[in-house]
């Protein structure tokens, strides 16, 4: 069930792509394409990523005091949307100025704060063992706002922009957060205001969440700041071009992760933590088998499909730029296989090489995309994720094969 509400929100997602790559401009995708890149980037950045050490510790707190620890968090999280205004809208502006009316970037710095307050409910709520819950909200956040967006806009023609779209969005995952804060009342939000004891309990985990703060910033940068390299240095219809040829690229990522490392997760660390050498392995080989193999499957149809699917779209533009799409492509199928090196990494606790790893490929990407862009294009954009992907799995997969054989007290 839970699988199942993932994958229409990812079509949800898909479909929203097609149709405004088919009835939108493509600066208009464009615009949305920056929105989405921001609102991805904020999610990782607002929160210091609390929720990985608190759905770790959540189930044995206790009502009360995990009702006041979640408390403090949601205050920490306003403070840090307050905080962290006058460097978003600058960054925004430096980099994309020109598309921005004063309602797209409210629309779009309220989607930052709010996407990022309802990944932390939704990590947590999946801890509290109410994944059924946690998945339906994420499909109603994620999936179900695109309908009306295709549907009302296809009947009024003028409503086909993209602020248009991003007011769809935000009540969807206004909806999800309200929603999700009243059936989870009884164990993450409290009337009385936090005290000296939950912030410095929330200071702690803030501390131990650093590492994996930075290390997530930096592979969500390193994977989302080349349409704003590209708002930069070339047009916004090419960061529409960019940003359908990215949703297919991305949706292959999410699909291939939750059809594999997703449901073998729990079975590594098991036989990792237990010693099983023999079981770990096995399970290790056989994930990164599929993952490479479902990879495959889905990429090299895609590959043959889009210069028809492209021309359907009836924007010759789209067509041109299927060679970039091609190599985005391989750069695909490389970063699913270093995604799944990064699931043993975290098995056997080297988060040391995973943060280190992820800031090595922010600063490739980032290198990368401002040198090959203002002189190739798209193409330009496409060779500098191949060669990031590249770097990122050679780094994950050294550290992986110096680890030693798995214990029953691992460590990195």
């Amino acid at each position: 069930m839970s699988l199942s509400l993932r994958l229409f929100s990812l079509i949800g997602k898909l479909a929203l792509s097609l149709y405004m790559g088919r009835f939108f401009d493509l600066a208009e995708l464009g615009r949305y394409g920056l929105a989405f890149g921001a609102v991805m980037l904020a999610v990782v950045a607002f929160g210091f990523r609390l929720d990985y050490v608190l759905s770790r510790e959540i189930l044995g707190l206790g009502a009360d005091r995990s009702k006041r620890i979640g408390t403090t968090i949601s205050w920490l999280y306003v403070a840090s949307f307050i905080l962290g205004a006058p460097l978003a809208l600058w960054a925004l502006l430096a980099f994309a100025g020109a598309s921005m009316s004063p309602l797209f970037i409210g629309l779009t710095y309220a989607l930052c704060c709010l996407e990022a307050y309802a990944n932390f409910l939704y990590t947590t709520t999946i801890a509290l063992k109410r994944p059924a819950l946690a998945n339906g909200l994420f499909f109603v956040r994620a999936g179900l706002w695109t309908l009306p967006a295709i549907v009302l806009s296809y009947l009024i023609p003028a409503l086909r922009n993209a602020e248009f779209v991003l007011l769809c969005w935000l009540a969807g995952v206004g909806l999800s957060v309200l929603l999700n804060l009243w059936l989870t009342r009884s164990r993450l939000i409290g009337r009385e205001a936090p005290g000296r004891e939950e912030w410095q309990d929330v200071g702690r985990y803030v501390q131990r969440a650093a590492l994996v703060w930075v290390g997530s910033i930096g592979v969500t940068l390193g994977g989302y700041l080349d349409r704003f390299i590209v708002a930069r240095f070339m047009s916004l219809s090419d960061v529409g071009i960019a940003t359908f040829y990215l949703s297919f690229t991305t949706s292959v990522l999410t699909l291939v992760q939750s059809a594999t490392t997703s449901v073998t997760f729990p079975a590594l660390i098991e036989h990792y933590d237990r010693g099983d050498s023999k079981a770990y392995r096995r399970e290790l080989v056989r994930t990164t088998s599929s993952a490479a193999g479902l990879g495959a499957v889905i990429v090299v149809p895609l590959g043959l499909l889009m210069p028809y699917l492209a021309r359907a779209m009836d924007k010759p533009a789209l067509a041109a730029a299927y060679p970039a799409f091609l190599v985005l492509l391989a750069a695909t199928w490389i970063r699913t296989n270093a995604e799944t090196l990064y699931y043993a990494l975290f098995v056997h606790r080297q988060h040391l090489a995973i943060w280190l790893g992820n800031l090595v490929f922010l600063g490739a990407s980032f290198a990368l995309n401002l040198m090959l862009i203002p002189i190739f294009g798209l193409m330009g954009l496409a060779v500098a994720a191949l060669i990031s992907a590249f770097g990122l799995i050679v780094w994950r997969a050294a550290f992986m094969l110096m680890h030693k054989e798995p214990a029953a007290q691992g460590g990195a």
